[in-house]
């Protein structure tokens, strides 16, 4: 498979790839009603990988949640024994031409009582993507109109630049 225009092999995406590790460590102690430990968004890059702890993911346990796109309800995500969790990231859409979207998720606090509550939680996430300089563009395919691509060609930076720019005007806005 080629990964774009220049006839670059798909793998070459990879060569030299953008990766940033973060260890998201959350105090003990409840929270209050609706109240978020990670607000709603989804992931800027191409995939990221969650070690999480095995408690979390139940009905207030404060784990990982996922929002349905066709309802706008959200649902937890079970953290099984000896496994990871992998979301899809924003630049799928743009290599996909939207067949493949990252999806919406959160991190609610635990609720008072809750097993959760009462310790500490830390989960490891491992943010991955192509090369920061290399165009992020529609990938031919079959399943894809690439023809009529959906977005301009952008590089993983000005991507994660153009993000954290709306993540600013969003939180100076008061959303």
């Amino acid at each position: 498979a080629r990964a774009g225009a220049g006839g670059e092999p798909l793998w070459s995406l990879l060569f030299e790839p953008g990766c940033t590790l973060r260890l998201a460590y959350y105090p003990p102690g409840p929270g209050e009603e609706g109240q978020l430990r990670y607000g709603e968004h989804t992931d800027y890059e191409g995939f990221t990988i969650l070690q999480r702890p095995v408690e979390g993911g139940g009905e207030g346990n404060g784990g990982l949640e996922v929002q349905d796109p066709r309802t706008g309800s959200w649902a937890g995500v079970p953290s099984l024994p000896d496994t990871l969790t992998i979301n899809i990231g924003d630049l799928m859409a743009r290599w996909t031409n939207d067949r493949w979207r990252a999806t919406r998720h959160r991190v609610p606090a635990p609720t008072a009582g809750s097993a959760a509550a009462a310790c500490g939680r830390l989960s490891l996430v491992y943010f991955t993507g192509p090369n920061p300089s290399m165009p992020v563009q529609c990938l031919p395919s079959a399943k894809c109109d690439c023809e009529n691509p959906k977005y301009p060609s952008i590089t993983l930076e000005e991507n994660v630049q153009a993000k954290l720019l709306a993540a600013q005007r969003g939180a100076a806005d008061g959303a």
